[in-house]
């Protein structure tokens, strides 16, 4: 058996390219306010953020972000192998899973183009020394799949990466004729990817200069915008079949932004590329005023939608012959997306003619979900549920980002002027001190986010209770975590009135039911599952309650 696995091991390893240059001979060097240099790239922070910039040819950039980012990397993964753990505890199982993901991806290497393989590899041996993670798997391979992460996590059929929201205003949809677009990127994964927020300033050699919004190790783009104006985000999707083969969506729109001076230049680049799993993408043109959905699926041509002068995307797909996929008819029955695209719509049409940056801060802190009759927290219907890893604001015209400070949606919203970050200066001279943000949210700053996150942590623990027949335990966990709240957390709301079914209180599970759909559930599936149980009650649904 050893002899059998010595060989698969040999076989599915996969190696640095053979003709990688030498590292560039740097070292670090610390300013007096913090900021650490590596020969012409640098890392400081910005409020809560990582500010990054990366200046070189691949292995130049790749270099500096494995040295400068090495210590928030090592926080990261530490904390995914921690989740893997918890969700798999059998080690035997967890072997067997890095077998199967090892053995599947044997040649995911050849996804990538020879510069992206030249950064990962430089990244990879920038970091090896003193690899933490090293025996799991060798540094260069490791690498090479989690930046196939998002690819990957999109192809499981309860990924969590089906939840972001876009909005897009521009021309005389806004106050000032600018482009603006708002994306909130929902990944229920860990903290740590809110946490350890990062924003890259990216100069390579030759190409356009780009920031990308998402956090270190990450090479890919999921949120960003160039100097060009050209703004794109990612969305998950489902339809057709996932394949090993195909460009990583992260290594796509990288290209996107290092390549396109133009909407129509951003298409080409998508349609050149073949997909490994399905997704859309929101791509805006912010000298033009446009904006676009891409539509991408295995096995299916690429799909363009004109979003005329405003508009917003969720995770279905809108193209007649994706959205017939039995898989996408799922995605709309069992998650939020067609809620949350009511509220996108209903925010684009309330807003007309009135978007200017803190009108899309507004829009993407929206905690309404439409069509509810009770106010409740965290509900996954609404634009803002407080999941998002990071949130973005993007003035497009002027090349200004504005970034989440975490959590989620709620701090403050860091400005980044892409103008002077990724000019000349590149931030060697741009002062951090009078930093420049939109303000926290008043329910971060009045305690009720702090209230309703203790209050929703023990959902956890009172759905377990539950899981285990537990009753009177879950409830008294329930209304504990309820007393300090004057609005309602969404998913403590379904759980009481499940246990209160099976406790067979008929009056009280009537009415918390009946609170639940008047709080409007996210899916139509579990809409149709509360009505079920009410009528098994002998009850029916009402609109308005106390």
């Amino acid at each position: 058996m050893s002899v059998v696995w010595m060989v698969f091991a040999e076989v599915t390893l996969l190696r640095p390219p053979r003709d990688l240059p030498p590292a560039p001979q740097h070292r670090v060097v610390r300013d007096a306010d913090g900021t650490r240099r590596y020969g012409p790239s640098y890392v400081r922070r910005r409020g809560h953020i990582w500010e990054v910039g990366l200046v070189g040819d691949p292995v130049e950039l790749g270099d500096a972000h494995g040295v400068l980012l090495r210590e928030p990397m090592i926080r990261i993964e530490r904390r995914m192998m921690s989740l893997f753990a918890h969700y798999v505890p059998s080690a035997a199982l967890r072997s067997v899973i890095a077998t199967l993901v090892r053995g599947r991806n044997y040649n995911l290497d050849h996804n990538y183009p020879r510069d992206r393989l030249f950064e990962i590899a430089a990244e990879a041996r920038a970091f090896a020394p003193g690899d933490p993670f090293a025996r799991f798997l060798p540094t260069y391979h490791r690498m090479v799949l989690l930046h196939a992460l998002y690819d990957v996590s999109l192809s499981f059929e309860h990924s969590p990466l089906i939840g972001c929201s876009s909005l897009f205003a521009s021309g005389i949809h806004t106050v000032d004729g600018h482009t603006y677009v708002g994306r909130n990127f929902d990944m229920e994964v860990d903290s740590v990817f809110d946490e350890e927020k990062a924003v890259m300033l990216v100069r390579a050699r030759g190409r356009i200069p780009f920031a990308s919004v998402g956090w270190p190790g990450l090479t890919g783009v999921l949120t960003g915008m160039n100097a060009a104006g050209i703004f794109v985000a990612v969305h998950g999707a489902r339809a057709g079949t996932p394949r090993s083969t195909g460009v990583p969506v992260p290594t796509t729109l990288r290209n996107v932004l290092e390549r396109a001076h133009s909407l129509d230049e951003a298409i080409a680049i998508v349609r050149a590329d073949e997909p490994m799993v399905s997704h859309r993408l929101i791509v805006v043109d912010g000298d033009a005023g446009r904006g676009a959905v891409l539509e991408r699926a295995p096995g299916f041509a690429l799909a363009v939608r004109d979003l005329g002068g405003a508009g917003g995307i969720a995770n279905h797909f809108a193209t007649a012959s994706l959205a017939s996929s039995p898989r996408d008819i799922d995605v709309r029955r069992t998650t939020s997306t067609l809620l949350r695209q009511s509220a996108i719509d209903e925010r684009v049409r309330a807003d007309d003619g009135r978007f200017d940056a803190s009108g899309v801060l507004r829009a993407l802190r929206d905690r309404g979900a439409p069509g509810a009759t009770r106010e409740t927290l965290g509900n996954r219907g609404a634009i803002d549920a407080w999941i998002a890893t990071h949130s973005v604001v993007a003035d497009a015209t002027r090349r200004i980002l504005w970034v989440s400070e975490g959590p989620h949606t709620l701090g403050r919203y860091i400005e980044f002027d892409l103008g002077r970050l990724l000019g000349s200066e590149f931030g060697h001279d741009v002062d951090v001190e009078g930093l420049r943000s939109m303000p926290a949210d008043p329910a971060f700053l009045d305690g009720s986010y702090g209230r309703w996150n203790r209050a929703h942590a023990a959902v956890g623990p009172a759905r377990d209770a539950y899981d285990h027949h537990r009753d009177v335990e879950c409830l008294r966990i329930l209304d504990a975590a309820s007393a300090s709240l004057t609005v309602p957390d969404m998913e403590s709301l379904e759980l009481r009135a499940r246990v209160l079914t099976r406790l067979g209180r008929r009056g009280e599970a009537v009415l918390a039911w009946q609170r639940y759909l008047a709080s409007q559930p996210p899916a139509p599936s579990l809409r149709d599952e509360a009505r079920r149980a009410l009528g098994a009650l002998g009850a029916t649904e009402v609109q308005a309650l106390p």
